[in-house]
């Protein structure tokens, strides 16, 4: 297993070296601020794989690197958590990297495998932590996030479906503080009960005739009264929460959300920043 993770690191590494050098036309022109955004980037990276780190895994023990089941646990929250961030960081690397010269296909697979590779990061956290292990459902949601942007930039050169991210706060937090979070950022993260995510729709762009350009529908899902991430887990540790806390029996629900939501950027504004 170690194999595993070191080609990952070696392949991540060769990859930068191969977006830095590939040429284009204005090559020279783009050099300096190639430099300076692989270097934020690489500062980025550290930085927040560094926060993730002590924020949620150096509580707890280490051990070999091994491999856990966790499809069933949260109502697959997690999962969706691991789909969303996946596609926000490849729709902003893909962007960025043809802000700095590169061609359409070059940014659509570059950004796609390189943040495909960092959301897989946090699996060798995973695999390392005694509490937790490596997922492959992660791994194949990491995929399926990073997928749904870059299919659609590929053959539709825009992004009809996009997925957002709402919190809410919820008082089950404080019943078991060190799991679900005791800080306010620390909630945003940990809190599944507070999460939704959205999968946004832009009508316009499935349906050309459809006015405004602008209105969105958008699908949300979430869940609540969970404590434990497995609804066994919870029910055998009822006794441990206030009665005013959970209801429905104590058992994890889920909702399911139907909203209307806007696109900024197709509204017709005199403010270049929304155009």
């Amino acid at each position: 297993m170690f194999n595993f993770i070191k080609y990952t690191l070696v392949l991540t590494f060769l990859l930068c070296i191969k977006i830095y050098y590939s040429q284009t036309i204005d090559s020279l022109e783009f050099r300096k601020k190639r430099q300076i955004f692989f270097g934020s980037y690489g500062t980025t990276y550290v930085v927040s794989m560094t926060g993730l780190y002590f924020t949620w895994y150096d509580s707890y023990k280490k051990t070999k690197f091994h491999w856990f089941d966790d499809s069933k646990e949260w109502q697959q929250i997690d999962k969706i958590g691991h789909a969303f961030t996946a596609f926000q960081l490849n729709q902003n690397t893909f962007f960025s990297l043809k802000k700095l010269g590169y061609n359409e296909k070059q940014s659509i697979y570059y950004s796609a495998i390189s943040s495909f590779l960092v959301m897989n990061t946090i699996e060798i956290f995973d695999g390392f932590s005694e509490k937790w292990g490596a997922s492959y459902s992660d791994i194949v949601f990491n995929a399926i996030g990073t997928s749904l942007f870059s299919l659609q930039q590929y053959f539709f050169k825009k992004v009809p479906v996009k997925v957002k991210f709402s919190y809410h706060y919820t008082p089950l937090s404080n019943v078991r503080p060190n799991a679900l979070g005791s800080k306010p950022w620390d909630k945003i993260l940990k809190d599944y009960n507070g999460q939704t995510y959205w999968l946004n729709v832009n009508i316009h762009d499935f349906v050309p005739r459809f006015k405004p350009k602008w209105l969105n529908i958008s699908f949300g899902y979430g869940g609540y009264n969970m404590i434990y991430a497995k609804e066994n887990e919870q029910i055998i540790n009822i006794g441990n929460y206030p009665s005013s806390e959970l209801k429905y029996d104590k058992k994890h629900y889920r909702r399911l959300l139907l909203s209307l939501d806007i696109s900024p950027h197709k509204i017709n504004t005199k403010f270049s920043c929304l155009n």
